[in-house]
């Protein structure tokens, strides 16, 4: 049995959603945050079956989504499809929220009472280029609200030193590693007193090693 409230980690290249029961302990669900668009014609379908590979079809166009769309750009030699640039809903994919939209829905679950709490992890704005996190936080919160939640921002960093520094008394560095940034916060009794991201992180050194070795981002990755 859950106990009521959520979290969600919104990462470039994963999304977690975690839940404590009743025991104390804490519940994970993790999904690579990726996609594949497929024909969604009949022998698409059939073949995507016999391989026992979950896809789904939005009017006229079929999508992979998850761990399979990541194994199947392996085998293929392709390039998945990201929802997330640089730790961000990404400008350059028009199916980016809805993508996002269908890996969070079954990760959570319908909220366990109305209104329920999801607190979801949002990353600083990069010191290194000019972006900010207003349209990604809002995104993210339209889509939990679609889902019956209620949204609480948290920053990525300022989760790190929550989650794991309260021997230290909340007065530590927090640092949260991630595909699209690194996230920093320097806090003080919790209190968040420095709070920063740069937008280079695992994709970007994956993506340097690809252009060097010649082969795709996906399977340096894995």
């Amino acid at each position: 049995t859950l106990d009521s409230g959520k979290g969600l980690y919104v990462c470039t290249s994963n999304i977690c959603a975690a839940a404590r029961t009743d025991a104390g302990q804490v519940r994970c669900n993790i999904q690579r945050n990726a996609f594949l668009d497929v024909r969604s014609d009949t022998f698409t379908k059939k073949m995507l079956m016999k391989l026992g590979v979950d896809h789904i079809v939005q009017g006229d166009k079929g999508y992979v989504i998850g761990d399979a769309a990541f194994e199947l750009a392996n085998i293929f030699e392709k390039n998945t499809r990201r929802p997330m640039k640089d730790g961000m809903i990404s400008p350059l994919e028009p199916e980016a929220m809805l993508i996002v939209s269908l890996i969070i829905s079954p990760l959570l679950g319908p909220p366990k009472e109305n209104n329920e709490i999801c607190a979801f992890s949002v990353p600083a704005d990069p010191v290194d280029a000019e972006r900010n996190v207003i349209y990604h936080k809002g995104a993210l919160e339209q889509v939990l609200r679609k889902l019956g939640y209620t949204p609480r921002s948290v920053l990525e960093g300022h989760a790190v030193v929550f989650g794991e520094l309260q021997d230290e008394k909340y007065t530590c560095i927090g640092i949260s590693a991630g595909a699209g940034m690194f996230n920093i916060c320097i806090a003080y009794r919790s209190m968040p007193a420095l709070v920063f991201a740069t937008s280079r992180g695992g994709d970007w050194i994956d993506n340097n090693v690809s252009t060097a070795i010649g082969i795709p981002a996906s399977q340096v990755c894995a």
